[in-house]
């Protein structure tokens, strides 16, 4: 069956599918379900370790403050004291 992926692609697709399934041994589903939701959970897993790496860094660059709720979520939100700092970086675009 030909495939449009790359091979680098389509082991990385694999490896995923894997993950889900010993992470959740019992799954059966169709492959639009696959498609739908068993990848979609492997890509808010990866995304959710990505964004908290970003925040730790703009944390530490003191343009983001973090607090603390009383049930021990965390809540970011931007440092108003860096505002024009903010707004100079983000116009250069990276």
């Amino acid at each position: 069956m030909p495939s449009s992926s790359q091979p680098n692609e389509q082991n990385e697709l694999e490896r995923k599918l894997l993950r889900y399934l010993v992470d959740h041994p019992e799954a059966r589903d169709t492959l639009e379900g696959i498609a739908k939701w068993w990848l979609l959970e492997q890509e808010i897993r990866e995304e959710k370790t990505k964004v908290q790496e970003a925040l730790a860094g703009l944390v530490a660059k003191g343009f983001v403050v973090e607090e603390r709720m009383e049930d021990g979520r965390r809540v970011f939100g931007m440092n108003e004291e860096r505002r024009e700092a903010i707004t100079r970086l983000i116009a250069k675009k990276y």
